[in-house]
């Protein structure tokens, strides 16, 4: 499982959720936001791809690409 850190104090940590998909979960700091769960492992490489080139799901507004779900992590 990877992890990245982001300059402005986001963190997202890369959770098993459903075999071979998984979810990311996003923090402030130490602060849990939410829980981002792709629709597909098509859109968790999309969410990988844009966690790599540096892009956290706050700032990059996650709601609006790879049908992603950010929520306070009840489902």
């Amino acid at each position: 499982m990877r992890e990245w850190n982001f300059e402005n104090g986001m963190r997202v940590v890369e959770t098993e959720y459903d075999y071979d998909l998984h979810s990311l979960k996003v923090y402030n700091g130490e602060k849990y936001l939410g829980t981002v769960y792709p629709a597909d492992i098509e859109d968790m490489r999309k969410c990988f791809a844009s966690l790599d080139a540096g892009n956290d799901p706050i700032s990059d507004k996650w709601e609006d690409i790879a049908n992603a779900i950010i929520n306070d992590g009840r489902r």
